[in-house]
Parts: structure tokens; sequence; C-alpha cells
């Protein structure tokens, strides 16, 4: 990257939010104050955990000197140190005592807030996977830029928050990414929904995405939540308690990382050719 006199980078890219040709951002797909939270002084690793109906589970471990060097190069400066900025500034309040485990009363406004936070990892963490492990971007384009109209959560999701306990053999950050069908062709519609749960210390989130951008109905929620001590984030219109009175524990991760998800007509495509 090439910055010129103000520290704007040179190279321009198309930005997979505003979708608008802008000058690049380097932009942490989890950001540094996190990196900083988990693991101040050393190193990190990551476990990329991705699963789809009929096809063997892919799990990839890789370390790093620290999480800010993962960086999505598909942003543009104006998204980056704009909105995108505002809602990391503002939510992190909210997100540190919930990873070191401390009761927080989140009020229906904090929820929304992590909620946002939350899909905008998703979909950050979605466009980061192909860039470096030769997969597949799964949520379709459509769905960062109505993500980037309004700042706010996506009707057509779902955000689940619980308490996490790291088992010894689990000290990592751990992202899972289930898709309830195959990725979009040009033949083959896009997949209905994606689930992306994150343990972030003894934060566990878990949010599904219906990609067709329908309303999601409560049906939709995926059989875990029912199963796991785990409560509603998104939506939500009542204030809650954090944590929930039992944990998940580390083992169990990889359990919610390839939840079912029960989804009606209503989160459905309309047809195979569909944009």
């Amino acid at each position: 990257m090439t910055p010129n006199r103000s520290g704007v980078s040179t190279t321009i890219v198309l930005c997979i939010f505003c979708n608008e040709m802008r000058p690049k951002a380097d932009e942490d797909v989890l950001p540094l104050w996190l990196s900083r939270e988990l693991n101040p002084t050393g190193r990190v690793i990551t476990e990329f955990i991705t699963e789809m109906p009929g096809q063997p589970r892919i799990s990839r471990f890789q370390p790093f000197a620290n999480l800010a060097t993962l960086k999505l190069e598909r942003v543009c400066h104006v998204c980056n140190n704009g909105w995108m900025s505002e809602l990391e500034n503002r939510t992190q309040p909210f997100l540190i005592p919930m990873i070191r485990g401390s009761v927080v009363q989140l009020s229906a406004p904090a929820q929304r807030q992590i909620a946002a936070w939350t899909q905008l990892k998703c979909l950050t963490l979605d466009a980061f996977y192909p860039q470096t492990h030769d997969g597949i971007r799964h949520l379709p384009e459509r769905t960062a830029h109505a993500f980037c109209q309004t700042y706010q959560p996506l009707l057509s999701s779902t955000v689940t928050v619980g308490q996490f306990v790291p088992s010894a053999a689990n000290e990592k950050i751990r992202w899972g990414r289930y898709m309830s069908s195959l990725p979009a062709t040009d033949v083959y519609a896009s997949l209905d929904v994606v689930v992306c749960t994150l343990a972030l210390g003894q934060l566990l989130i878990q949010v599904s995405i219906a990609a067709s951008g329908f309303e999601q109905p409560r049906e939709a929620l995926h059989h875990l939540v029912r199963r796991y001590p785990m409560f509603d984030c998104w939506p939500t219109d009542r204030v809650q308690t954090w944590p929930p009175p039992h944990a998940v524990a580390g083992d169990q991760f990889d359990d919610l990382a390839k939840a079912l998800v029960y989804v009606n007509k209503a989160t459905e495509i309309a047809g195979p050719h569909q944009p």
C-alpha cells in the first residue's frame, strides 16, 4: 500500500460494503483492541472451522503474532475510518467486561449494538476467508451492501450470546462457520443461512444470517440455542443480564459451530438465477 501525504492509500478498491471505488484501507478483521484484550503479550492461534452439508469438515489452525495481522484489503478508507470505526468504539465498552466474564446488564440498545458489531465481524470474516484460505465467500455481496446502508442488525438475522469456558486444549480464537446449503454459482442460488460462531475469551456469540434478505422467522433460530444456556441478543426488546447461569464448555464448540438451522419458506430465495 502506497499512502499519499495525507496517509491515505493511492490504491483504489471496490469496497465490499459501500460498493464504491475508493482508496483502500487495511481493515482489521478482528480489531487491535481485541488482540490486546485476549493476549496482550504473546502470539495467538486462530481456528477457522467450515462445514457444509455433505462435505467434510475443514479446520485450519493458524498462528499470528497478534490479531492485528489479519487484514481485509477490500474495504475503503471512508468506511473503515467512518462508520466502522464508530461501531467498534461504541461496542467495545460492552464487549470487554463480557470477554472477562463480568456481570453486565444489557439494555435492548446495548444488545442491538453488540448484534451489529457481531454481524460486521461475520461479514468481514466471510470475505477474509477466501482471500487467505482459497475458500468461497458464502454471503452474497448484497448482504454487506444492505448492512452498510443502516449500520444496524439485519432483519434477516439472529444473534445469541452465552458464556464460554475454554478448555486447556481450546485456548485459541475460534471461529466456526456453518452453511445450510451450497454456495451460489452461475446456476444455483445463494445458500439460505450462514451461521457464524465466535469464542472470544469468556464470551460466546453466534449469528445467523439469511442470505435471501427476508426477515428471518423465529423458527429459523438454530436448535442449539434451546439446548445450550444462551440467550437472544437480536432481535430483542427487553433488558437481559449476562452471563447466563451456566456456561458452554470449550469442547462443545464444535457442536455449536456446526449448528443446524430451521428454515421455512420465508427465508428461501425465489429462484436459481436471483442476483
